[in-house]
C-alpha cells in the first residue's frame, strides 16, 4: 500500500514539472516567435527603404543626366542618404544577430537551470515503472496462485 502511494506522489510530482516545463518552454518559444517576427518586419521595412532609395536614386541620376552641375550636389546627398540606409540596415541586421543570440542563450540558460530537475523527476518516474511492473508481476502471481488452489470463489467477477 504504501507503495502505491509512493509511485502515486513520484507520479504526480513527475507530472507536475513536466507541465511546469512545458508551460516555461512554450512561454520560451513565445518570446522567441515574436522576437523573430519583429526582427523579419524591420529587415523588410529595411529592404523596402532601400528599395525606395534605389528608385530615388536612379531618379536622381536621370536628372542629372538632364540638368548637368546643379544635381551633382543633390546626387551626392543621395548617396550619402543611400550611406546611411546601409549602415542603419547593417545596424538592423547586428541587432537581429544581438536578439537570436539572446534568446538562445535564455533557452540554454532554461535547459541548464531545469535539466537537473527533469533528470531527477525521470528517474522518479522510471523507479514508478518499475515498481508498478514489479506490482503487476506480483498480482498476476497471486492471481495466478488463487486460481490454481482455488481459493478465488469469494471475488466478485
Amino acid at each position: 500500500m504504501i507503495l502505491i502511494i509512493c509511485a502515486s506522489i513520484a507520479t504526480a510530482a513527475f507530472i507536475v514539472l513536466v507541465i511546469a516545463m512545458i508551460f516555461s518552454m512554450r512561454s520560451i518559444v513565445r518570446d522567441v516567435k515574436g522576437i523573430a517576427h519583429q526582427t523579419k518586419l524591420l529587415q523588410q521595412q529595411t529592404a523596402g527603404l532601400l528599395g525606395e532609395l534605389r528608385r530615388v536614386l536612379t531618379e536622381a541620376e536621370q536628372a542629372v543626366a538632364g540638368t548637368g552641375k546643379q544635381m551633382k550636389g543633390f546626387l551626392h546627398s543621395a548617396s550619402l542618404l543611400g550611406e546611411s540606409f546601409t549602415r542603419t540596415a547593417g545596424a538592423v541586421n547586428e541587432l537581429s544577430s544581438a536578439v537570436t543570440r539572446t534568446a538562445t542563450a535564455r533557452v540554454k540558460q532554461t535547459a541548464n537551470k531545469y535539466g537537473p530537475h527533469i533528470e531527477e523527476a525521470l528517474n522518479w518516474a522510471e523507479a514508478g515503472l518499475t515498481a508498478w511492473h514489479w506490482w503487476q508481476k506480483k498480482c498476476s502471481a497471486a492471481s495466478k496462485s488463487s486460481a490454481l488452489s482455488g481459493q478465488d470463489e469469494g471475488h466478485d467477477k
